[in-house]
């Protein structure tokens, strides 16, 4: 795991993140993150990373000029990162898939539009759907995560989601947890 800032300025009502973190990012320049990997390529062999941080794509300049920077200085990785899919592109999905991003655990955690905007996630159906299709045309992998139980979740609103869910690209992967 390689953490490439602290801090997460998003809202989602249940999350942990902001108080633990801040909600202010405190950034790790792009080229320290990069000379981290090399060190840990060169101390101890390694070839994969997963970006731990609350969000990786946020603040969206940071993760693309890291990525950049992958990709400038010839750093052959493979990497999976925590993402929101807000102001995912097909441009931004490509570039972290030429940086060597392989998968992407895209935290929707719930799905239908009247849970998304109760939690406070920040996005619509709209954008996960844009997100899916993006990182389906870069070859990234992706996988869900979803949170039952939460604040006036019912039957309606896990069956509505589900069916958003089947509308669009298919993740490789859907995590769901019972109980918020």
């Amino acid at each position: 795991g390689l953490q490439t800032k602290r801090g997460c300025a998003f809202k989602c009502v249940y999350c942990e993140h902001p108080r633990i973190d801040g909600k202010i990012y405190r950034l790790k320049s792009p080229q320290r993150v990069v000379d981290e990997i090399i060190e840990a390529q060169k101390v101890w062999q390694l070839d994969y990373f997963f970006f731990v941080d609350s969000v990786f794509n946020f603040p969206t300049n940071h993760a693309c000029t890291i990525c950049e920077e992958i990709i400038r200085r010839e750093v052959k990785i493979k990497w999976y990162a925590n993402v929101n899919p807000v102001g995912i592109s097909d441009e931004m999905a490509s570039l972290m898939a030429r940086s060597g991003c392989i998968g992407a655990d895209v935290g929707i955690d719930v799905a239908s539009a009247e849970l998304l905007e109760r939690m406070g996630k920040g996005f619509t159906q709209a954008d996960i759907a844009n997100a899916s299709a993006c990182y389906h045309k870069a070859g990234i992998a992706t996988s869900f995560q979803l949170l039952l139980g939460g604040p006036g979740e019912t039957r309606e609103t896990i069956t509505d989601g589900f069916k958003f869910l089947e509308s669009m690209p298919q993740p490789d992967n859907i995590l769901t947890v019972f109980g918020i």
